[in-house]
Parts: structure tokens; C-alpha cells; sequence
């Protein structure tokens, strides 16, 4: 049983080998986490993607099926956007709190307990009666320039006059309001089946599922294996498919084929990589070699397959 966390970084390791060869992902969300605030967001993805050489096909990723209906198939995506913007009436858009001038977070910070009693004078004034507790501490999240935290956006234009001024309680220190939200159309998910059980993703075709794979746990983890596992799956996943919309694309040119000793060496489907094929099966050592250097079987393409520059000399004697 694979825990969920592992599954997270699985199928986000995936996602960053299939980005370069050419697939577009559909549900993925970037590392969003922020060490200065102590906000953890790792990537993930969980959605499937498609690829402009081949049309009619979907790569699908642990899609799972509830009351009939494929989570994430057909999805319409959208985000939510500002419909418009206002000036603050708080602070006319200035973006510090107004009768806090005289109160900069240098001073703020040597008079803790005269600043509070400030900022709750002036939260009375605009009808808010909630008061601060005073305190010995002044946290800097709160002032202008002084970094980003608590929900409030910093900016890198803020005004050197007003730099160091306590934020704008009405506007978070942006010197205007939003007028409402409206969701905004951003794409159309394709429509896919559920993963077959026990697999990672799978391949469909126009509705048909063509292929599947696993490994779950090859692909979890941050290190050089899960990364190597992962572009290796990416790699075979693209080969596959290619592979079925035009299976003579899916052929090794002739032209970049070179005979060493006994295996016919042929350039890869992706940069920095080879296929080796053998007249005949090649023997134990010959394979523990290759194993060794991280070459794969394909079965499909009936030939071995890895990285040039760890070619081992026992395939090429």
C-alpha cells in the first residue's frame, strides 16, 4: 500500500519528466511552498494529459471512478479573478494605515506597548471595536515592505516615504479594494476512463484503453533513481503513443544506426539516449551489465534501451 504523500510526489515526478516532451498536463499544481512562513505546498497532479502529435489520445493518472462518473473527465476549469478594482476609502490608497504615520516599525518595535495602544485608538475610530492586546512584540508582517505573510501580497514598487509604515487594515496594503470576483474559463479537461485497477496511468485512445503502467514506488522520493524512474516512464509513455497513432514514426532511422560488436546501436527517441539490439539473446553478463548501467527492456520495440554516455563495453565487445 502506497501512501498518499508518496503518490503526491510520484505523480508529480512525472509530470516534470513529461513537460519536455511535449505533453500539456491538466490538473498540475506547482511547489507554492514558502520556507518564511513556514507554508508547505509540494506539486502535484492529479488530472491527465495530451500531446499535439498525438491527437485523440489522453494520458490519464490514477483516475478514479464515483457513482458512475470519472473524477476530473470533461472538467470544466476556471479561476476566479477580480472583476474590478477600487480606491481604498480607508486610506485614499495611500496603503498604510491612516493615523499611524508617526508610528514606523523601527519606533514600533522600541515602544511595543505605545504602538498597540495607537492602533487600537485608531480601530476604534473607524468603528472597529475589537482591541489589540498590548504586547511586548511588534511582528514585522504587518508593515509595508517587511515581507509577505498572513495573507497579505507584497509588492516590490512600494513608495520609499511610506516603506516601513504599518499596512492598511482595509486594503492589506494594496491601496485598493476589490469590487467582486468572477470565474474566469482557463480550459476544458478532455473526457477519459478510470485507471484500471492496481495501475498509475493508462492510455486511451478516442474512449479505448491502449496501455497502462505501475510504479508507484519507483517514482516516489526526491532522489537521482526516482528522477531517472520517472523520465524513463516518460519516455516510454511518449514512444507508446507515438507509437500507436503512427507506428512508422515510431521506426529508428537508419541513418543514426551504427554497428559495435555484436549489438546494432541506434539513437534513442529522446536526447542522450540509445536503443540496442541484438541478433540473438545476449548473454547473463551482457544483461547484468546493462541492468547495472540502467538499461530497460522494451518489449514492444524488442531492444534495449538507455543513456549513450553509460553504455557498458561488455555490450559493444
Amino acid at each position: 500500500m502506497v501512501h498518499y504523500t508518496d503518490r503526491r510526489s510520484a505523480s508529480a515526478a512525472l509530470a516534470h519528466a513529461l513537460t519536455p516532451l511535449g505533453w500539456k498536463l491538466y490538473g498540475y499544481r506547482a511547489d507554492n511552498s514558502d520556507a518564511m512562513t513556514d507554508y508547505y505546498y509540494p506539486p502535484s497532479w492529479t488530472g491527465c494529459a495530451t500531446h499535439d502529435d498525438c491527437p485523440g489520445m489522453v494520458l490519464a493518472i490514477d483516475a478514479c471512478q464515483y457513482d458512475g462518473k470519472v473524477e476530473g473527465s470533461g472538467k470544466v476549469q476556471t479561476k476566479r479573478v477580480e472583476a474590478g478594482t477600487v480606491t481604498c476609502s480607508r486610506c485614499d490608497g495611500k496603503q498604510y494605515e491612516p493615523g499611524l504615520k508617526d508610528w514606523p516599525l523601527s519606533r514600533a518595535q522600541q515602544d511595543p506597548q505605545g504602538f498597540h495602544k495607537a492602533e487600537a485608538a485608531v480601530r476604534r475610530l473607524h468603528g472597529d471595536l475589537s482591541v489589540s492586546l498590548i504586547t511586548d512584540v511588534v511582528s514585522p508582517i504587518g508593515f509595508l515592505g517587511q515581507g509577505w505573510g498572513a495573507g497579505i501580497p507584497e509588492t516590490n514598487d512600494i513608495p520609499d516615504d511610506v516603506r516601513g509604515l504599518r499596512r492598511c487594515s482595509g486594503c492589506c496594503g494594496r491601496g485598493k479594494t476589490s469590487t467582486g470576483f468572477v470565474d474566469k474559463h482557463v480550459c476544458t479537461w478532455p473526457e477519459f476512463g478510470a485507471t484500471p485497477r492496481g495501475r498509475m496511468v493508462h492510455l486511451e485512445m478516442r474512449g479505448r484503453k491502449v496501455a497502462s503502467w505501475t510504479g508507484w514506488s519507483k517514482l516516489c522520493g526526491h532522489g537521482r533513481e526516482a528522477r531517472e524512474a520517472a523520465e524513463w516512464l516518460a519516455t516510454e509513455i511518449t514512444a507508446m503513443a507515438r507509437g500507436i497513432v503512427d507506428p512508422h514514426a515510431a521506426m529508428p532511422a537508419q541513418d543514426a544506426t551504427e554497428t559495435l560488436g555484436g549489438a546494432t546501436v541506434t539513437d534513442g527517441k529522446k536526447e542522450g539516449f540509445v536503443d540496442l539490439t541484438f541478433s540473438a539473446k545476449p548473454p547473463p553478463h551482457v544483461r547484468a551489465a546493462l541492468k547495472e548501467a540502467g538499461f530497460r527492456w522494451s518489449g514492444r520495440f524488442r531492444c534495449w534501451y538507455g543513456r549513450r554516455d553509460r553504455l557498458p563495453v561488455e555490450a559493444t565487445a
